[in-house]
């Protein structure tokens, strides 16, 4: 995700560049000025939260592998700050889902190459 925000900040980037009227030769515009400061901040930004966005994806990853919350007790903090939610006892065996089938291919009612008649 993060690396696909970076062609659209170089893609701004081009465009403001383009749209400016300016000579190399002669002085900056304002416009470029922005555009360049633009896509520094977007670059640090992009730098500054993909280890954010990987701990997220892995969070959700965990939590993809909780079956039932009832099959869990209340959780705990450990005194060096993880946080643990032990299995019940009681609960059943904890077991994957099973890979979700691909969709049936959808059928048409009409040819999509002969078109529609209004």
């Amino acid at each position: 995700m993060v690396q696909a925000l970076r062609p659209m900040a170089v893609s701004l980037f081009i465009l403001l560049l383009a749209a400016s009227p300016v000579a190399a030769e002669e002085r900056r515009s304002p416009l470029e000025d922005w555009a360049d400061r633009f896509s520094e901040t977007f670059d640090d930004l992009v730098d500054q939260l993909g280890p954010k966005i990987e701990e997220a994806e892995e969070f959700f990853g965990v939590l993809g592998r909780i079956d039932d919350i009832g099959n869990y007790h209340s959780p705990e903090i450990l005194p060096n700050g993880d946080i643990v939610m032990r299995r019940r006892a009681d609960a059943p065996d904890w077991s994957p889902e099973p890979e979700a089938k691909p969709a049936p291919e959808a059928t048409l009612p009409y040819d999509p190459g002969e078109g529609v008649e209004l």
